[in-house]
């Protein structure tokens, strides 16, 4: 699996508001099943509102990332960065670029830097996504903890990076 050359990761901005909604929303109608886009969009807004609300409240120094293929935006990383560990709050690519390994070099530089900090990574999973699972065990993450649809999986830094 080759990344391409011209992805690069920047810090987001006020510009990438509409893209991260529209991110948001087809990952999320995918997650649905659903594709009538305009019964979809209010309970869209909704939820992407409580999930913009919820980062703030509780990761209130987190850093947001767009990753781009040259100046085209495929995915958002959120990681916050706490006494002792980061945590990836949200990772999302857009379902038409999954697939190419830009979740991967995401994590990678993440993991990079956390080594670099000698801290843990922490991150977490809805437990149906098998998908996501099977990279973050290439990665050396573990399962710690399920709680409900969901579990917490953590790697230690003294893990080398998996390529």
């Amino acid at each position: 699996m080759r990344v391409d050359s011209e992805l690069s990761m920047r810090k987001e901005t006020v510009d990438d508001k509409q893209f991260v909604f529209d991110l948001f929303s087809q990952i999320h109608s995918e997650r649905l099943g659903l594709s009538d886009y305009a019964l979809l969009a209010p309970l869209l807004q909704q939820q992407f509102a409580a999930q913009t609300r919820s980062f703030e409240q509780h990761f209130p120094s987190a850093t947001y990332f767009v990753a781009q293929v040259g100046f085209q935006p495929v995915g958002r990383l959120v990681l916050h960065r706490e006494h002792g560990c980061f945590r990836v709050v949200d990772i999302m690519i857009l379902p038409a670029q999954q697939g190419r390994g830009f979740g991967r070099w995401l994590l990678n530089n993440v993991l990079d830097e956390a080594n670099e900090a000698g801290v843990a990574t922490r991150l977490s999973v809805s437990q149906d996504n098998i998908h996501a699972k099977r990279l973050y065990k290439k990665l050396g993450f573990r399962a710690e903890l399920s709680r409900g649809l969901h579990e917490e999986w953590v790697r230690s830094h003294t893990v080398v990076n998996a390529v």
